[in-house]
């Protein structure tokens, strides 16, 4: 099956028949919709966190999935008050002795092991040596030695992570 994108309604003026579909499967659509959340915020993290238009489309992107599962623009703007006056507002705060048997913390956990996973398989694919304690990548025409900081910061400007520091 090709993939699909959620795409805004003006695109289809754009479009030829037949390069857009109508979802009317509610799991086909929150799956997209996890999709679009996650391409929206890897966009304002390639903006460096400065265009605003990008928070837009997320917070847009939030409001039309909400919509999509049945809840009103009322109901969620009751909802953020009331959660807002019983838990407070998200700022600068962060919890750093999370539970790891906590579902709610599962996620925090699986992008440390996944970036680590991505970070050796990347190792493997730029077939990067190790050399009398020291890695070594082949780069411009002869051999570079670096520090595994060092690397693991190559790995992180390659693949785009550095994005949103």
């Amino acid at each position: 099956m090709k993939p699909k994108k959620l795409i805004r309604k003006n695109i289809t003026e754009k479009l030829k028949e037949g390069e857009w579909e109508t979802i009317t499967d509610q799991a086909e659509l929150n799956k997209l919709y996890a999709i679009k959340v996650r391409e929206e915020l890897r966009e304002i993290q390639l903006s460096g966190h400065s265009d605003i238009m990008e928070f837009v489309d997320l917070i847009q992107v939030a409001f039309s999935f909400a919509k999509q599962n049945g809840f009103t623009h009322e109901q969620l703007s009751l909802a953020l008050i009331e959660k807002t006056i019983d838990k407070g507002n998200f700022g600068r705060l962060a919890l750093n002795n999370l539970n790891p048997s906590n579902p709610s913390n599962a996620l925090y956990f699986e992008t440390d092991n996944k970036q680590l996973l991505d970070f050796i398989k990347w190792i493997d694919e730029e077939e990067i040596g190790y050399d009398d304690g020291r890695f070594v990548r082949y780069f411009n025409g002869k051999d570079n030695y670096i520090t595994l900081e060092e690397l693991y910061n190559v790995f992180l400007t390659h693949t785009g992570a550095l994005a949103g520091n």
